[in-house]
């Protein structure tokens, strides 16, 4: 099983902690083992299969909620990606300082070098 990053609490408004049955059923839709939420969020036996019930009896309501935190974190991942994209286009327009041109030109050489000892 990966770990995509649903259970970071920094995602979303979605913040799994578990406390609720709609959010360990979406922790488990997600198909995390369900050992792992069970260890991770320190839940028993019972709490699982409460939510494993909860699943079962609201499944309508569980992917509805499922689909709007997948939403969501691809809002939340296509906001990071497009902000990385410009800070990092500001970068690298930014002027070099000239206290590091000497430190430039041998990058620069050492790029040159390992271009010419490709095959």
């Amino acid at each position: 099983m990966r770990y995509d990053g649903l259970l970071h609490p920094t995602h979303s408004k979605h913040y799994l902690r578990l406390t609720h049955p709609t959010r360990s059923a979406i922790a488990l839709k997600a198909q995390y083992p369900p050992k792992l939420i069970r260890d991770k969020f320190i839940l028993t036996d019972a709490h699982i299969e409460a939510a494993l019930s909860y699943i079962e009896v609201n499944k309508t309501q569980v992917e509805a909620e499922y689909q709007e935190v997948l939403q969501t974190r691809e809002e939340i991942r296509q906001y990071w990606e497009d902000y990385n994209r410009q800070r990092f286009a500001k970068i690298a327009a930014m002027p070099r300082k000239p206290e590091k041109s000497a430190l430039w030109a041998k990058l620069e050489q050492q790029k040159a070098r390992r271009i010419a000892e490709k095959p």
